[in-house]
């Protein structure tokens, strides 16, 4: 249900990852190394077959969702290595999208009607409380800020996708870009600033909306579609665009407006799938050979790639103080969904 594309080129390289998510500037002073002084902690929840892990706040803890013998459950994965599930009452499938600094979770989950989709709140306390935006059939929560503003997407009874925040209090704005006829919010930071993406009947474009409710959109030069993924406390904010030969980039937009287009050097399609505080972006590529790879970019241009060991194909999406997270295929382990969690 998230629409993070996890597909390049046509090629699906996980296949627990449903998202329906899915100018190239010279490289000059940038440069590509090899993962240094990082360690990279592999996870399962138990009773797994599959793990993801979805997000990462700085203190190490991390949250997904995993798949057992039953259905789709979330998780919470906390710096010692403590895996605790957990389920909305009545939920019959469970994805856990986002986790803040203390440790609150957002997330969606099916009801066992097996007609509605319903957003969640996980306090630290380990209490869940669920809700919908007004007028949603399904509700979607993608991001959480340090307040407990959360913010995603809900379909009306037309089915027809907004843009919404929740804020602390149990209260909502709704939203959309001009002209949007599908609003998708990704990810808030500290101010209350939300990014996402929008469609409209000219293509795919980027928004960044301020906390009085300001909206900017936004496309890179040569762009077809453009998903901005994430925004750090600074205003800049991470995404990925297609261009006309149906490329993928990888895109940073600084708070002014100004734009830096990047792509590791053996990539044949970049996504950048989330920022940190302190200008590092995180995502991940694919090769030449079709396989994908984790990536880090320092703030100032340098990429380090990285891979679990036995990574069939590794996808990276979030960052928080160093911390990345993700999940990939184990090529060791009959090419399972396993989480990690890389540290500096």
């Amino acid at each position: 249900m998230t629409r993070e594309q996890l597909t390049i080129n046509g090629t699906n390289k996980l296949r627990m990852l449903n998202a329906t998510l899915m100018l190239c500037a010279a490289l000059g002073g940038l440069s590509l190394s090899a993962a240094q002084a990082a360690t990279i902690i592999v996870f399962d929840a138990p009773g797994a077959t599959g793990t993801v892990a979805n997000s990462v706040n700085a203190g190490g803890s991390a949250t997904g969702y995993y798949t057992d013998n039953i259905g789709q459950h979330g998780f919470v994965r906390d710096s010692a290595g403590n895996i605790s599930a957990f389920d909305p009452p009545g939920s019959i499938s469970t994805t856990a999208n986002g986790i803040n600094g203390s440790g609150k979770i957002v997330g969606y989950y099916a009801d066992n009607n097996g007609n509605s989709i319903h957003g969640f709140l996980r306090k630290v306390n380990g209490t869940i409380i669920s809700f919908d935006a007004p007028g949603a059939v399904y509700t979607i929560a993608n991001g959480i800020n340090s307040q407990g503003t959360i913010a995603g997407f809900y379909d009306d009874s037309s089915y027809v996708p907004h843009g919404f925040v929740r804020y602390a209090n149990g209260t909502f704005a709704v939203f959309d870009p001009a002209g949007s006829n599908t609003t998708d919010p990704l990810s808030i930071n500290n101010s209350g600033t939300v990014t996402g993406y929008y469609v409209d009947v000219a293509g795919q474009h980027g928004f960044v909306r301020d906390s009085a409710g300001n909206i900017t959109s936004f496309d890179p030069p040569g762009s077809i579609d453009t998903w901005s993924v994430s925004i750090n406390s600074a205003g800049t904010i991470a995404g990925y665009y297609q261009d006309g030969s149906y490329v993928l980039h990888g895109f940073i937009r600084a708070s002014d407006g100004s734009l830096t287009v990047f792509d590791p050097a053996a990539s044949v399609g970049t996504q950048a799938h989330a920022i940190g505080n302190g200008g590092k972006v995180t995502g991940y590529y694919q090769d030449g050979n079709g396989m994908l790879h984790g990536f880090v970019r320092a703030a100032n241009g340098t990429i380090t790639t990285f891979d679990p060991p036995g990574s069939d194909s590794t996808v990276a999406l979030s960052i928080s103080s160093s911390n990345i997270a993700g999940t990939f295929q184990d090529a060791n382990d009959n090419y399972a969904d396993r989480a990690y969690v890389r540290t500096p």
